[in-house]
């Protein structure tokens, strides 16, 4: 049976059987269309206004938004996902040292739109989504390709600007845990775009506020809860946003036992977008450095989620957030059984307890001058020598980004 549907509600896996114009007016050549990729669905959209799609062989597969509830806050991935298609299979398909140069450059166009819809939205002038869209899907392409790229270049981005650079963050971060979920692209583009915008609402805010030192005043605190209202307020001036990353915003702060705000709605109310938004945004604000606070490791912020599971974060989420980040997080620093001190660059999906590590120094020297990269899972079995594997985490006298970011990007 055709169903007459307009073509921004097109989602990927559906089959396009008429358009809105006869189909030698368009660029496919041949009649009919199935929706396999976010390029497939774009083309569509650049030509036609509305399409008919079959219904019968999509009603199982159409991708729906993420503002959907579950009944039970303690419920597992399975039943959170229920409703949304997360069967997509992601492989790596560029090493983090190949990957990392085109994440800095996503990075850094992402950044110059950032600040250019910041100081719109602080002088209450609307922006355009379509600055944001190339900017977002440089990202999400970047994590798709490897995901360890940008949670490698999280931990050591230099960018002074907290605001902007806790908005590319989260919308990387968004976008790769919905990779290690199995959501679509689209989905994940969805995600990263209500990761970008989480905390626009803050442009409204005073200078003197975001920028102070040390703690802030209840009163002062109370202020700071309104960016949520004053973001929700700028995107409803904006076209095209889709309601999932409104109710994204909405919801970031709202916690599992109905404690948070601006709403105080409990699990079952948050919509899923909200709750891996609240993750995303609490993990990834404790670990970078903030104008009154200094940050966490990896490893302290995912102990930290790990106590709110339950509490302030769904059970489910938060466990599945913790294994997407694995036993020794990309970019932790660690020492090895050998006694060398190396970073984390690349997770082994196999055996998260063996990933890829970049040598950092041995004997109490500096290695700034060679890029040595060691995969833990591929070690020769030797009788002679116990393979070499990772004795813990540091946590303090860690060494300074800087070097890491030389000895990664630029040595030879």
């Amino acid at each position: 049976m055709l169903k007459k549907i307009p073509t921004n509600e097109l989602r990927l896996g559906m089959y396009v059987s008429e358009l809105d114009r006869p189909w030698t007016e368009t660029n496919f050549l041949l009649q009919g269309l199935l929706l396999e990729t976010t390029d497939d669905i774009e083309q569509v959209q650049e030509q036609c206004t509305y399409v008919f799609i079959d219904s019968d062989d999509t009603a199982d597969n159409q991708a729906r938004e993420f503002g959907i509830h579950t009944s039970n806050s303690r419920a597992g991935i399975r039943e959170i996902l229920n409703d949304i298609p997360h069967d997509y299979d992601y492989p790596v398909t560029l090493t983090v040292e190949r990957e990392l140069e085109t994440a800095k450059r996503a990075y850094n166009l992402a950044a110059g739109v950032f600040h250019s819809i910041w100081n719109r939205v602080r002088e209450n002038k609307v922006f355009n989504t379509t600055e944001i869209k190339p900017a977002i899907q440089n990202i999400v392409s970047s994590v798709i390709r490897n995901p360890d790229a940008f949670l490698l270049l999280r931990t050591i981005c230099d960018d002074k600007d907290y605001n902007c650079r806790h908005a590319l963050n989260s919308c990387a971060l968004a976008a790769a845990f919905g990779r290690h979920l199995g959501l679509y692209p689209e989905e994940l583009v969805t995600l990263a775009t209500g990761g970008f915008l989480l905390d626009i609402g803050k442009a409204r805010m005073p200078e003197e506020l975001l920028n102070k030192r040390g703690a802030l005043s209840d009163d002062e605190v109370a202020f700071m809860h309104l960016h949520v209202t004053s973001g929700v307020t700028a995107l409803n001036s904006v076209n095209d946003v889709p309601a999932a990353v409104i109710d994204m915003m909405k919801s970031h702060h709202e916690r599992d036992n109905g404690e948070g705000y601006p709403a105080a709605i409990d699990g079952n109310q948050i919509p899923v977008y909200g709750r891996i938004a609240a993750i995303v945004d609490c993990f990834d604000a404790i670990t970078i450095e903030r104008p009154y606070k200094n940050a966490l490791t990896a490893s302290e912020g995912l102990h930290i989620i790990e106590e709110a599971s339950n509490i302030d974060f769904q059970k489910g989420l938060s466990e599945a957030f913790t294994r997407f980040l694995g036993v020794y997080p990309t970019g932790a620093v660690v020492e090895l059984s050998n006694g060398y001190t190396a970073t984390v660059i690349e997770q082994n999906p196999a055996d998260r307890q063996m990933p890829r590590v970049l040598l950092l120094s041995a004997n109490g020297r500096t290695l700034d001058k060679k890029r040595i990269i060691l995969d833990l899972n591929s070690q020769c079995s030797s009788t002679e020598h116990a393979p070499i594997e990772i004795s813990r985490v540091l946590t303090n006298n860690l060494p300074d980004t800087r070097i890491i970011n030389k000895v990664i990007i630029h040595a030879a």
